[in-house]
């Protein structure tokens, strides 16, 4: 790890003007890591862009310092950017395909540097730094900052705690190490109120978005003698809120008693469905995730579907059974 950072490290002093982005459909921990990463840029005197292929990001995050940074990728910004760009850090994305439009500003072969915790899909630098037992990005920018020059203060600590805190579930799924706690610890001694940013979080939903994920409680369907739990939100009943407002249906979904794995379905456009795939102890849903080109973690991944929803209902039931 030492190794990695060291380099990590040289290729930010060598370079600047750097583009900053993650995955499409960007959660807590991808939003939370771009913009620790430019707090520790900033400190180090360097100039960037955070540039993310989401034409909406949630709102919740905006207590984070450079929120307002944070631009949608459009054809006018591209152009704008249109040789600005010297080098780019890329965060919490497998490989190209995975952070949208953005990977067109890559095109002109401008150094890229990836860090990561999913199983890598593509390798942008030898410098990567890729480790899949990791239980975030925002983890792993912690110990970067903590083997540099910079001192961690109040602002650096919000993202990373915020990163840490969303992808292990408030410090309880299975991917929760012994590190992350002792990680934590260190930013609320930096200056973290973690009640503050857990009711930023957790606690700051509108009506609307409740309102919808109950239709999505009342479509529940258990199959292969309950070990499978499905909540499917249609088209239409989409139209109110934006996609990051429901996402904790994904979680609901793998909550229920006797139940191993979890689906969460939304049709996002007519005949387009994404699909987020839970388990609780032993099932790898990534594996179900890569047989629909899609990827992500052993207890969480993700994928999408063209078609009918019966034929990617039965699909992914074929699937699932095949890992029970």
């Amino acid at each position: 790890m030492k190794n990695k950072i060291t380099a990590i490290l040289d290729f930010i002093n060598k370079n600047d003007n750097f583009l900053l982005t993650a995955h499409v459909n960007a959660d807590g921990d991808a939003i939370a890591s771009v913009l620790a990463a430019s707090v520790f840029l900033e400190k180090l005197h360097k100039q960037f862009k955070i540039v993310f292929h989401d034409q909406s990001i949630d709102p919740k995050y905006n207590y984070i310092k450079n929120w307002n940074k944070i631009e949608s990728f459009n054809d006018s910004l591209k152009q704008n950017l249109n040789g600005s760009i010297k080098a780019a850090l890329i965060f919490d994305s497998p490989g190209n395909s995975r952070i949208g439009d953005v990977s067109t500003l890559l095109s002109n072969g401008i150094p890229c540097l990836k860090i990561d915790h999913h199983p890598s899909e593509e390798t942008f630098n030898a410098d990567d730094w890729v480790d899949t037992d990791a239980s975030s990005v925002s983890a792993m920018i912690f110990e970067i900052i903590e083997q540099s020059s910079v001192s961690l203060d109040k602002d650096l600590a919000e993202a990373l705690y915020t990163g840490i805190v969303f992808d292990t579930g408030r410090l309880s799924y299975s991917n929760t190490r012994a590190r992350d706690f002792e990680i934590c610890a260190e930013l609320a001694k930096a200056g973290v109120d973690p009640g503050k940013i857990t009711n930023a979080m957790f606690f700051n939903n509108k009506v609307t978005s409740l309102q919808v994920i109950g239709q999505g409680l009342k479509s529940i369907a258990q199959y292969l003698n309950g070990n499978v739990t499905v909540i499917t939100l249609l088209h239409n009943d989409l139209q109110d809120v934006e996609q990051y407002e429901i996402e904790d249906l994904a979680s609901f979904s793998v909550s229920l008693r006797d139940s191993e794995i979890g689906v969460f379905i939304r049709e996002l456009k007519p005949g387009f469905f994404k699909i987020s795939l839970r388990s609780k102890t032993y099932v790898d849903v990534s594996q179900v995730a890569r047989h629909f080109d899609g990827g992500g973690h052993v207890r969480a991944s993700g994928c999408r579907f063209e078609g009918t929803y019966q034929d990617l209902l039965d699909k992914l039931l074929d699937n699932l059974k095949r890992q029970l």
